[in-house]
C-alpha cells in the first residue's frame, strides 16, 4: 500500500486525477483517508515502472497460485489492483514466464480453455509429444486427482479403461444391489461394450390405448436380478428371441401364438 501511494504521488497523471477527485469532477475514481487513489474501489497502479512487474511476479509465485492461467490470475488481481490494459499485460506476462521457464526443453505452448471455471491454462509441450503424453500432462496439471477428480480402482478385466474421472462425470451410488453385475457373467468386447442377453420371460401385460392394444413382456436379463427385469415390446422380443416363447404361448393380448420354425 505504501509503495503504491508513493508511486502515485510521483506521477503527474495520478496527481491530476487526485485533484479531479477533490473537485468532484470524476466519479469512477476515489481517494480515501489513506490518500491512495482507487478506481472503483481497486488500487490504481502505474502502468510503467517496476511496481506492476513486482505485483505480477509476487502473484505468480504465490503459494495460492495453482494453475498458470492468465484468466485465473487476472480475476485474482483485479479484486485489488487496476491499471489500463491490465488483462492484456497479465496474459503477456504468463506467456513470457512460460517461454523462459517452460520452453527450455519444449517448443510449443498448449492452451486449454476450461469451460467449467471459465479460465485458460498454458502448458509447455513439445510438438513430438504423443497423445499419451498430452493425456498424462492434462491429468497431472489440470485434472489434479483429489481436487476435482477421482482415480478409481478397476479390476484387471477393465485395465483398458482410463481410471481418472472428473467429479461431474460421477454420481453418488446408493448401494442398489440391482445395479451390481457380476463381471464373470458379462462378456466385454474389445470396444468395451457388451450385449444384453435375455434369459427368461417372467410376465406379460397389455396396455389399452385409444385405438389399439400394446402387448409387453417382462424380461429377465443375464447378469441381472429379478428386480432388474424390464418391460419390452412383445412383438420385438418374439421376433428377435423366439426361443423364449413356447409353442403354446398365449400373447398378452389374449391371442394364442404358434411359432413356426
Amino acid at each position: 500500500m505504501k509503495e503504491v501511494k508513493e508511486k502515485q504521488d510521483s506521477d503527474p497523471i495520478f496527481l491530476q486525477l487526485k485533484g479531479a477527485v477533490h473537485q468532484h469532477r470524476v466519479e469512477v475514481f476515489s481517494q480515501g483517508g489513506d490518500g491512495v487513489l482507487r478506481y472503483q474501489g481497486r488500487l490504481c497502479v502505474l502502468k510503467v515502472g517496476d511496481l506492476k512487474q513486482k505485483i505480477l511476479t509476487e502473484a505468480h509465485n504465490s503459494r495460492y497460485f495453482i494453475h498458470p492461467g492468465s484468466t485465473k490470475m487476472y480475476r485474482d488481481l483485479r479484486e485489488v489492483f487496476w491499471w489500463n490494459g491490465m488483462k492484456r499485460d497479465i496474459a503477456n506476462f504468463v506467456v513470457n514466464v512460460l517461454t523462459v521457464n517452460g520452453l527450455r526443453h519444449h517448443d510449443s505452448i498448449w492452451v486449454i480453455m476450461d469451460r467449467v471455471t471459465k479460465s485458460a491454462h498454458f502448458l509447455a509441450v513439445k510438438t513430438t509429444d504423443s497423445p499419451e503424453d498430452y493425456a498424462k500432462l492434462y491429468i497431472s496439471e489440470i485434472v489434479r486427482v483429489g481436487n476435482v477428480a477421482y482415480e478409481l480402482e478397476f479390476p484387471a478385466e477393465l485395465e483398458a479403461v482410463h481410471p481418472v474421472f472428473h467429479i461431474f462425470l460421477l454420481k453418488k451410488c446408493m448401494g442398489d444391489p440391482t445395479s451390481i453385475v457380476p463381471l464373470e457373467s458379462v462378456a466385454v468386447k474389445d470396444s468395451l461394450t457388451y450385449e444384453e442377453v435375455p434369459v427368461e420371460i417372467l410376465d406379460h401385460q397389455v396396455r389399452r390405448l385409444r385405438n389399439k392394444e400394446v402387448a409387453s413382456v417382462k424380461v429377465l436379463w443375464r447378469g441381472h436380478t429379478v428386480e432388474g427385469a424390464t418391460l419390452e415390446a412383445e412383438a420385438a422380443m418374439k421376433a428377435k428371441y423366439p426361443h423364449l416363447f413356447p409353442s403354446n404361448y398365449i400373447s398378452a393380448s389374449g391371442n394364442s401364438s404358434s411359432l413356426v420354425s
